[in-house]
């Protein structure tokens, strides 16, 4: 019984797995975003599919919107086709609760799928200029594949922030953007161009700061160290005029101040206030004035106009005061003339 119940499961395996096969044949279109499969000899016309999708090698495996349990031969996924490039595509079969093994799809979603990719490009910055050259190694090859001549670039240039502006359509794979401003950062783009309408979406910007050349470089040290030696001759030169110019005042405020006597009083111990060993001829002029308007105060008191040299001080009061001060320094330089 054993043997005829292991004979009997073994046929109805193979049965099943026979009238089950999965979907073959299954390929993505030449330059559409569409996956096609053949069905097997064993569905029937109301077998269902199911698509599904996975990004990168550990990525999970998603159903495919719009392609599960359909009836259709195919799945249009170019809805989704800008974020499915690079990805592995898989179909299954579905009949009355009963499921295929997945047949994946072995080619990859590339760019001629997609319609959406982007070139890949190498940007290098020199003095003025900006060489930009398609990089083959990390690009797509399926629209060269496919395309071939027909294929061509657009390329978008811009300062760092401001809106792109078309440098060339139908460009090569080699361009030198310039002229272009030196110690400025500046941007360009590339975007697919396919008999003479752009295709796909444009690469991500490569900003690159334009260098000096040695010789800028040099004159810009040079302008700099003129400009600064320009700027201590200017201060040298002012410090040296204002001084000429206001010496003398220089000269009273750097005078011992004299503070009130009743200003010591809040010293702890005596205070001895300084006055220069050597005054300046202004400062024993103005001693001398100050000296006589002393003295003749005390003989103003005393009822006496005339001073020990025999001169009358009496047009003090009612001449000038000016003529006063100056007949005071006359007499005083005066008497230090005789002294000497």
């Amino acid at each position: 019984m054993k043997i005829i119940g292991f004979c009997i499961f073994y046929a109805a395996s193979t049965v099943l797995c026979r009238a089950w096969q999965p979907p073959h044949n299954v390929r993505l279109s030449r330059n559409e975003a569409v996956l096609r499969w053949d069905t097997h000899a064993s569905h029937t016309h109301t077998a269902t599919y199911t698509v599904q999708y996975r990004i990168g090698e550990d990525g999970l495996w998603t159903n495919m919107s719009g392609c599960v349990n359909t009836l259709e031969k195919q799945c249009d996924f170019s809805v989704m086709a800008t974020g499915l490039y690079g990805a592995t595509l898989r179909v299954r079969a579905e009949q009355d609760n009963i499921t295929s093994p997945w047949e994946p799809c072995y080619q990859k979603v590339k760019c001629v799928h997609t319609r959406s990719c982007a070139p890949k490009v190498d940007v290098n910055a020199s003095p003025g200029y900006l060489s930009v050259q398609m990089d083959f190694n990390r690009s797509d090859h399926s629209l060269q594949n496919e395309y071939g001549g027909h294929l061509s670039y657009t390329l978008l240039y811009g300062r760092e922030g401001e809106e792109m502006k078309v440098f060339c359509v139908g460009c090569g794979p080699a361009v030198r953007v310039e002229p272009l401003p030196v110690g400025e950062r500046v941007c360009v783009q590339v975007q697919y161009r396919l008999y003479s309408k752009r295709h796909g979406t444009a690469s991500d910007p490569e900003c690159r700061l334009i260098p000096q050349s040695e010789r800028g470089r040099e004159l810009s040290m040079v302008a700099m160290l003129a400009a600064v030696f320009s700027v201590l001759v200017g201060l040298s030169v002012g410090c040296y005029c204002f001084i000429s110019r206001y010496h003398t005042h220089i000269k009273d405020f750097m005078r011992p101040v004299t503070l009130p006597e009743h200003f010591t009083e809040f010293f702890p111990g005596p205070f001895v206030q300084q006055t220069p060993a050597n005054p300046s001829p202004e400062w024993q002029s103005h001693d001398v004035i100050s000296g006589m308007e002393e003295k003749l105060g005390e003989e103003e008191e005393d009822g006496d106009r005339t001073n020990g040299s025999g001169l009358d001080w009496s047009h003090r009061t009612n001449g000038s005061g000016l003529d006063w001060c100056q007949t005071l320094v006359d007499e005083e330089e005066r008497r230090e003339g005789e002294e000497e």
